[in-house]
């Protein structure tokens, strides 16, 4: 099993406790706030400056430093593994500041992760690769956008009635979130229904409801519809004592790309006839990988990275996160 560090970025409406720092900490800068759970793994949310016990900010900076870098230390097999396990632990902790300060975090960026085993064994045998990779991130190309045949949103109407379809099925694409990315196509896919129902009183050979058009038109197992609607409850009404949030969260990404489908194909039979197939769903902690060979300059690059991070300044560490 390797570690693997992944740097992402985040906006997280709390400020860091500047006024909270112990007095003996007063003379020593404090980069960031560390997060470590059971498991040894480790979520460090950096500030945009190092600050002081006392210190004044300005307005400019409060709003800097509820932007922080953040860097995820993980243990997995696989590279695929250890990206898919650190968007699931910072999922967690911005669900969890958003809990706290009734104020949505959001993740902002997925920019890389490295094999930090590798590193190591590079930085001490001053030679050897690693294992990186880039977050694979949507192209224009990739993104499917329904023909402007019909400009929904140009009327009141178009508005008040799909043009919310079409809002919660762009959400879907934009989230970051695996199970934020579900609810907004389970919404946008449910709401249909009463356009599909409207249709059908006009003519009978339009599909009967939107379960009907993908049980039979579309022909995906039956209940599918229903299926989804519970994995939407769970997620909205999550209790985690008795549920295991891993669970869900491998449930709502296996059963996303058909739901995306249906969601897409259910709108684009409301606004025309000529159905073209949706582009795939690109999760985002698919990568790109590489392998990047330890050249002197890299090994001089690295060293400096690895030093900056482990005897540079000091850190207000909070233990015992739940996994």
């Amino acid at each position: 099993m390797f570690k693997y560090l992944t740097i992402a970025k985040a906006f997280v409406p709390l400020m860091p406790p500047i006024g909270d720092l112990p007095d003996s900490e007063a003379a020593n800068l404090v980069e960031g706030i560390a997060y470590e759970n059971n498991q040894g793994e480790h979520i460090k949310f950096v500030f945009s400056k190092p600050i002081r016990k006392g210190e004044k900010i300005s307005e400019k900076e409060v709003y800097d430093f509820l932007h922080y870098s953040v860097e995820i230390t993980t243990k997995a097999d696989t590279i695929e593994e250890a990206a898919n396990r650190s968007i699931f632990l910072l999922e967690q902790v911005l669900d969890t500041s958003t809990f706290f300060s009734q104020a949505g975090s959001k993740m902002q960026a997925l920019v890389s992760i490295v094999n930090l085993t590798q590193i190591e064994e590079i930085i001490k045998n001053k030679k050897g690769n690693f294992e990186k990779g880039i977050f694979k991130k949507r192209k224009i190309n990739e993104i499917k956008a329904f023909p402007p045949r019909r400009l929904v949103f140009l009327t009141e109407e178009g508005t008040k009635n799909i043009g919310r379809n079409l809002y919660w099925f762009r959400m879907g694409l934009s989230e970051f979130s695996t199970l934020s990315r579900f609810v907004s196509f389970f919404t946008a896919l449910n709401e249909t229904n009463y356009y599909f129902r409207r249709e059908h009183k006009k003519s009978e050979t339009f599909p009967l409801s939107v379960k009907y058009y993908i049980e039979t038109n579309l022909q995906y197992p039956i209940g599918s519809l229903k299926k989804w609607g519970a994995i939407r409850n769970k997620i909205i009404h999550f209790s985690g004592r008795k549920s295991d949030y891993r669970k869900l969260y491998r449930e709502a990404k296996e059963h996303l790309p058909i739901l995306y489908e249906c969601c897409y194909y259910a709108i684009a039979k409301l606004l025309f006839d000529d159905l073209s197939p949706p582009s795939p769903i690109i999760f985002y902690e698919d990568i790109e990988k590489e392998i990047v060979d330890g050249t002197p300059e890299e090994v001089d690059r690295l060293t400096a990275i690895w030093m900056r991070r482990n005897k540079g300044y000091k850190e207000i560490e909070i233990r015992a996160l739940h996994s």
